[in-house]
């Protein structure tokens, strides 16, 4: 008797969870249909230019804005390194403010640290550690140690160098 309730109340649940499932939007496909409104034919914004010419509208010859947004944004992109515990040390030369994203692999299960920036992470032979981090303002040598999980000491992997 009780099994029969208890599988009346799963197929009402599965029931609902269907009518649900179909009523609510796909949130993929509106992702699509937004990107398409948004960079479709007519340009990156959307809007279809009147004059068909490209640059100022003044006759400046100087690089328009969009063009220098995009070098900048090219210029202080995320910097992304591979790194394998028990290779060799290297240094990572960056510059204050920029975004930092380390993959560091190990052969073994190892606790990935950089003590000084308050960031753990852990990498074994199947997952990287992924540290993605924000250089911080101030210059100096920040050493990115590797430690097999309760060992206190650990040996240094690479070393970021914040330069000015």
């Amino acid at each position: 008797m009780a099994a029969r309730r208890l599988l009346i109340v799963m197929l009402v649940l599965l029931g609902i969870s269907s009518v649900i499932a179909v009523i609510t939007p796909n949130p993929r496909k509106e992702a699509a249909e937004r990107e398409e409104q948004v960079s479709g034919a007519s340009g990156a914004t959307g809007a279809s230019g009147e004059t068909g010419e490209t640059g100022p509208a003044d006759g400046d010859p100087a690089r328009p804005a969009s063009i220098e947004a995009a070098a900048s944004a090219v210029a202080t992109g995320p910097i992304e390194r591979d790194l394998e515990a028990g290779d060799e040390v290297k240094p990572i030369d960056v510059k204050p403010g920029r975004r930092l994203i380390l993959r560091v692999k190990a052969p073994e299960p190892a606790e990935i640290t950089v003590p000084d920036l308050g960031l753990t992470a852990f990498a074994g032979p199947y997952a990287p550690a992924y540290l993605d981090l924000l250089v911080p303002a101030r210059t100096g040598r920040y050493p990115i140690f590797s430690a097999a999980p309760g060992d206190p000491t650990g040996e240094v992997v690479a070393v970021i160098a914040v330069g000015g």
